[in-house]
This record gives structure tokens, sequence and C-alpha cells, in this order.
């Protein structure tokens, strides 16, 4: 068996022994309780947990009755439901609802809910509350009577009894006896005045007047059928019983109306009609034959050159073919076109042409061809209507006595088309070409500027001014420019007229004797250059060596030899000026200059010495204030200032006057190549005792002014010092080689007989200078021997000689400024 269920259980029944696995088992509850438990067979002797419940129940009624006009409770709700069944009670008759109560427990029932209205659509289907009323002549009985009624419907009141009717605006959409007739909205194209006992107990619709109709559901009154289109309405007082009557008619011709309202039909725009009756709506107003509808509004009458063949809402007239026109206005036909227009030609009877340009046709007229236009004359367009359109175009005009049409000439317009003569320029003022149009097309020359704006007028641009290369328009800064200064036209410095104008700075020409700068600086040339003028170019320097005595020079002839320069005879071009000359330079009269020598004794410090001025320095070989040879002993190198003395000699050297270098200073004593030069004749030697050393017998030589050479013992028990001294009136002379290099020689007279030293050679006839030349190119010469009266440059006998190698004597030659040849050659001029 199952497991036994809880205590307030019946039990299970005996059925549940012996069934299938997965069958289930029921125990009903004990009374009162339900509704029982029940478990399923899990297996052999398996069962699974019971489930269900045995709860209480409710015997009997709900304990709270309904109020009067309730039934009360039915007796369903004794012993027959579990907790929480629901147990109803109906209304009496005539009220709807009913009252609610559940099962809370044993015994115990809820509060009751709910309520019983009264059954007003049992007084009238449209009744939406009603009341109990005391039935007249009874003491208790009642009746329901209807309160109101639902929408769309409403009272009557007819003294016995009340029902509702439909209201206004509404009908019954059955008959008025069937419960299911319900009051709808008054269809549209009818009125419903509403229900009512004696006229319209059936709460029926009524129709409008032919011709009206309403236009939207729920119409009330007749006053609400408004006029169908193309009808028109109008109302008419009954005076006798102060009603209106509606009269309804169809729109007449020439009239509508789009319905919808409660007036008459509305006229046609003027001279507009209908085609018909009954017009509904303004477009069925059209224009008659002839005319056109303007805009919808109004019809008016087809001018001339336009038709229309019908009853139309054109807004124009169709038009006649082009350039073509009608007789008269008001034309119904195409064919009515038939005339040419002014400007046009007819082609045939149903086509034209323009004219062609240059020719007009001033009538309306079956005309085909047009008249050509006299003098050349044009016309802007084609189709020109008439003479007045021949016209010259801008910038041509009908010259006077003229038989045809011409360009405007240069410096002259016309603008527009007419007949006006063409206007000139202005003085001065041109155009770029011929057939020009308007004043702006005038310009101002190349070369020319504006004199005045108004008038306008022009100048050419000379005498110091220019243009530009250009033509440009008339404009007050379009004016000649002034030269630049020191610059000027060529006709202001010719003093000639200007052929051309001037078009350009560079047409600004420097006058002659100025020169431009590279930066354009225009300044007067300086000495040494010049300019022809007439141009822009710098100044042109004078050929080399020469230069212009003052600035501003104009050509070449203002180019003289310039100072420090002189003309080479030989080649025909200036030359400088060597140092020891100078030149003054040319002057106007005598262009070609010479170089002049410094004064005696001096010289200039270079070339191209200008002036005496420059000879401030003493030539080489003087000095002192005046410049005055150097005297013996003494040198001078050249340039220096004046005053300056000349430098002495180093200690026993000599030198002749107007030496020139130091080289020039030779030794007091001059050693002989051997050991001394041997006498023919020793007794011309001077004998001179008491002298200790060769050095102190070389003294005495140099204290002696005639002194020509010495030699000396070098026994040193002899002790012997020997001078041979000069003859002054000697026949012979002597020239002893005073330097090593034979360019300087003491030249010394003795006796025509004496021989001195070892003779080398004879040079035969020789001048004292060829002699000394030959000795200097001959070895081991020492003096060169010749007739005394030779000198200085006389030719004579040269013998040359050379000194002797002697162990016992040492010997030396004396030198003296005043004994050498250079200087005696100074003293001859030579």
């Amino acid at each position: 068996m199952p497991t036994e269920p809880t205590p307030n259980s019946a039990g299970w029944p005996a059925s549940c022994a012996n069934i299938a696995s997965g069958s289930s088992c029921r125990a009903a509850c004990d009374s009162p309780f339900g509704p029982g438990y029940s478990i399923q067979c899990s297996g052999k002797d398996s069962w699974a947990a019971p489930t269900g419940t045995c709860p209480d129940i409710c015997s009997g009624p709900p304990t709270s009755e309904p109020p009067e006009d309730s039934r009360g409770w039915g007796a369903s709700c004794a012993n027959s439901n579990v907790v929480g069944f629901r147990c109803i009670a109906g209304c009496a008759p005539s009220f709807k609802g009913r009252y609610v109560s559940s099962c809370l427990g044993k015994n115990q029932w809820g509060e009751v809910a709910g309520s019983c209205e009264p059954m007003c659509k049992d007084v009238h289907r449209g009744c939406a509350t009603c009341r109990s009323v005391r039935v007249p002549g009874s003491d208790n009985s009642t009746e329901l009577q209807c309160s109101t009624c639902f929408a769309g419907w409403r009272l009557r009141r007819d003294g016995v009894g009340k029902t509702c009717d439909c209201s206004a605006g509404f009908m019954l959409n059955g008959t008025a006896d069937a419960d299911s007739s319900w009051c709808v909205p008054c269809p549209r194209g009818q009125y419903c005045p509403g229900g009512s006992a004696d006229s319209n107990p059936d709460s029926r619709a009524f129709n409008c007047t032919p011709g009206l109709a309403t236009i939207s559901e729920g119409a009330r009154s007749e006053q609400q059928c408004y006029t169908m289109p193309g009808y028109g309405r109008s109302i008419t007082q009954n005076d006798d019983r102060g009603t209106v009557k509606i009269d309804v008619f169809i729109c007449p011709i020439g009239t509508y109306n789009v319905g919808g309202n409660t007036v008459g039909c509305t006229k046609c725009g003027t001279g507009l009609t209908t085609t018909k009756t009954g017009a509904t709506n303004s477009t069925a107003c059209v224009a008659p034959p002839g005319s056109f509808a303007d805009m919808g509004a109004s019809a008016k009458t087809c001018p001339r050159g336009t038709y229309t063949t019908d009853f139309n809402s054109l807004p124009a007239c169709l038009t006649c073919p082009a350039g073509i026109t009608t007789v008269r206005d008001n034309s119904t036909s195409i064919g009515h076109c038939k005339l040419a227009r002014k400007g046009y030609y007819l082609v045939n009877a149903t086509a034209a042409e323009e004219c062609p340009m240059g020719s007009y046709q001033g009538r309306e007229a079956e005309v085909y061809k047009c008249d050509e236009c006299p003098y050349g004359y044009q016309t802007r367009v084609e189709g020109a209507g008439g003479n007045a359109e021949c016209m010259a175009p801008p910038g041509v005009e009908l010259q006077e006595g003229a038989e045809w049409v011409s360009e405007c000439g240069l410096g002259s317009y016309k603008e527009g088309w007419n007949k006006n003569p063409c206007k000139p320029c202005g003085n001065g003022l041109t155009t770029a070409a011929a057939g020009s149009v308007s004043a702006e097309q005038c310009l101002i020359p190349a070369g020319w500027g504006v004199v005045s704006v108004t008038p306008p007028a022009a100048a050419m641009c000379a005498n110091g001014s220019y243009g530009i290369n250009s033509t440009r328009p008339v404009a007050s800064n379009a004016r000649c420019v002034l030269c630049p200064p020191n610059l000027f036209t060529r006709d202001t410095l010719s003093g000639a007229p200007a052929a051309v104008p001037y078009t350009s700075e560079l047409d600004c020409v420097l006058k002659p004797g100025w020169g431009m700068s590279g930066t354009g600086e225009v300044k007067v040339c300086p000495p040494g250059t010049y300019n022809a003028g007439y141009n822009r170019k710098p100044c042109q320097e004078c050929g080399t060596g020469f230069t212009s005595i003052e600035a501003g020079g104009e050509d070449e002839d203002a180019c003289v030899v310039q100072s420090g320069w002189a003309m080479d005879i030989t080649f025909g071009i200036p030359k400088p000026c060597d140092v020891g000359t100078y030149s003054t330079g040319g002057t106007t009269d005598t262009p070609n200059a010479e170089c002049v020598p410094c004064p005696a004794g001096f010289t200039t410090q270079k070339d191209e010495a200008d002036s005496e001025e420059d000879c401030d320095v003493c030539v080489a070989g003087h000095g002192g204030a005046n410049c005055t040879a150097c005297p013996y002993d003494t040198f001078s190198t050249g340039v220096h200032k004046r005053g300056e003395a000349c430098m002495p000699c180093a200690p026993h050297t000599v030198s002749a006057r107007g030496s020139r270098h130091n080289s020039e200073c030779l030794p007091e004593l001059v050693d002989s190549d051997n050991d001394y030069f041997p006498l023919s004749n020793d007794s011309a030697w001077d004998n001179h005792d008491g002298v200790d050393s060769a050095l102190d017998c070389g003294m005495l030589c140099i204290s002696d002014s005639t002194c020509v050479m010495y030699r000396y013992s070098t026994d040193v028990h002899l002790r012997k010092c020997q001078l041979l001294l000069e003859v002054p009136d000697g026949g012979q002379a002597i020239a002893l080689k005073a330097d090593s290099a034979g360019t300087g020689y003491a030249v010394y007279r003795v006796d025509a007989s004496l021989k001195v030293g070892v003779r080398l050679s004879d040079e035969g006839s020789r001048t004292p200078g060829e002699c000394m030349k030959a000795c200097s190119g001959t070895n081991a010469c020492e003096l060169a021997a010749m007739d005394a009266a030779a000198l200085p440059d006389s030719a004579g006998p040269c013998v040359l000689f050379g000194s002797e190698l002697d162990s016992d004597w040492v010997g030396m030659y004396h030198v003296y400024g005043s004994k050498l040849f250079a200087d005696m050659m100074q003293g001859s001029g030579s």
C-alpha cells in the first residue's frame, strides 16, 4: 500500500493494492475535507511521496445577505467547494449585476462585493439612466422611467409617457419598433431634424431639394443643404408665416458654382462665358473665338497678328506665322494672317522672312521685297521696319557731299548707330585705327603728352621733354616728362625744331663737353676727357699722353700733349719725358710739347716731370746747394735733395770730381801685380832716408801730390825708401791702372825718355782712352805709356807695361783724385 496520508485524510482505498508500477492511487479526504491525496507506484512495494491536501470547506451560503433587490444566494454554495471557491448571488428581474463572496476556510466567508443596477434598456433601448417612480393611482406600485438617453438620443415628452427619440443630426438605422435599431449620424447628402411624436416619430432622414446636398454627416436642418456643383441657391422670405423658401436653379450660361455653399452662381470674368449651363468651376469660363483668357480673369480681344478659332482658355492668342499679321483685331482664323509685318516681306501666302541687314520694309501689306538703305547705311539687325532704322554703324559716317559712308579717320570717332558726323578726338590726339567708336579710343600718340583733359588735347614732347614709345589713353598723368637735370633733347641743343617726337628718356642727351657715368650721374667732362655731346656716353679719355687744358672738352681737338710728355716726332705719338727732363705740356696754340733738360747738375726723381720745379734733386756725381760736381774724394749716387753734400770716400780712398758711386772711390796706394815697376834710369828715383818701413814709405808718397809710386828695400840692412815724382811738363804720360777691373786710371807726366815697368806690347797709335782700354784687356798690363801731347783725347803711340818680380823690393803706385783720367776728361769737357 502507499505511504499513509496525513491524519485528516480518510486513508487509502483497497484499490491501491497490486497496481502496476507508474500507476497513481488516490485517497479521498474525510468529510468535510477535500479534495484528497494521490500517490504513484514507483516499483515493487515502492511508492513516491504523496501529493495533495484535504483543506477545510465552506458549508451553506455566505453569512452576509444581498440587499432587497437581490435574489439571494443559491444552494450551490453549501458543502460543495474548497477554500477559495467564489459563491455568486444573481439580481432580481429588471436589474443587472451580481454579488460575490469567497470561501476563506471552514464555514468562513469573505465580505460580499458587487451590486444590482436597474435594467434601463427595458424601459427603452436608448435609455442610458432610469429610476423607479410610483405608478400614479397606486399605493406602492413602482415602475422604471428613463432619466437620460444615450448619445445620439433625446427624451421625448408627450405628457403621458417617456421614451428616447434620435437627436437632431441623427436617424434610426432601422424601424422604430426594432430592438436592433439605433440612432446613427445623419448621412452626407441628407438632413435629420430628429425624432418627434407628431412630425417624425420614426426619427428618419430627409432628402435635400434637388441640386442641394449636405456636405458632411450629421446635418440637422434643411438650412445645411448646400449647393451641388453647377447649381445656385436663393432664399426668399415668406411674409405671412415668417419662414424662408430656398430656391435652387442650374447655373445659366456665363456662370458657375463650385458647390458646397449657399450662394447663387458666379459670373465669369469680363468677356468670358461658358459653353453650357451647369458649369462647376471657373475653368469652365472660356474666351470666345477671336479673344483669349487674360490670366483666366477676363477675355481680351486678340490683337492684330493673332487669332483664336474656338472657345478657349489660352493665356494668349495664337500668333500668325513669323513676320505676318492680320488686317484687324479679333481674328478668328489663321486665314486672316495675310499681311507682311513691318521689317518682313512675304515669301508665299503663309510664310515671311525678315528684311536682311541694310534693307527695310515700313508697311503692313502684301509686299514681297524690302527696300535697300541709301548711301551704304546699315541696319543694326535684320527686320528693319523703316528708313529711320537705316543708320551709320559706330565708327562710320556719311561725309557732306559723299555718296557712300566711310570710316571715321584717324583722330576721330563716332559712337552708336546714328547719322551723326565723326567727332575729332582733340588737338594732337589720334586713334589706333580708322573707324573708332568711342572717345575712350582716342589716344595720345607715342612721344606726345596731354596738355588738357577737358577739352582733350595733346602736344608733341620736345624742347627738353619726352613721352613714351607707344600710344596711351588720355589721362591727366599722361604728360610729357622733363629730361633729368643737365640732359636735353636734340632740338634744345641744336636750336632746330624737332622733326619727330621724343619717346624715351634715352632721347635726353648730353650737351657737348659733358658725360654720363655708369650710374647715370651727369657731370662736365674733367680735364683730360671730352665728349662731343648728343649722346649719353661717359666722357672719353684723351689718348695716351694727351690731356685737355680745361674741363668741358667737346672733341679730340681739345686734347694736347699732357705735362710730363712730349711728342715723339719719329712715331708721331707722345712719349713720357725721361728722368732729368720735364714738360709743361701742350697749349691750344702749340699742342705738341718738348722735354726740356733740367738745369746743369739737377735732375728729376722720376719720368714724366711736368715742371722745372720737379728738377729738385742732384744728378749722380753732384751735390750741395747748387748740385755742383762732387769734389775729389767724394761721390753722390744722385736723386739727393738739393743741399745734401756728396758722400766722402772711405779713408785712404780717392775719387775724381763728380764721382757717382762708392765704387769710384779708389785706393790711394795700389799694389803692383808683381813687386815693383823698374825704371830705365834709377836716378829718377827720389831717395828718402830714415824711413823705417815700407808702410812709412807709402805714407810719405801719399803725402806728396807729385808722388807717382814708391819702392822700399826689403833688405833690413839697407832700408831704402825711393819715390818716383811727377814731372809736370814731362813729355810722356803714364796711366796706372787704379783698380783691378781696369775702369779707372791715374795719369801722370814723366820724362819722355823714362821707361817705367816691364814692356809688354806696342799698341800703335791710340787715343788715351783707347790705349787704357787696351791695357785693361791685356793680361799683366798695369801701365799704359803715351805722348803727353795726346791728352786728353788725341791719338798717339801706345805702349803697355807691367811690374817686375824682385825679392829685394816692394812697391805701390799712388792714385790721386786730381790725377784720375775721369777727372781729366771732365776738365776737358769730354
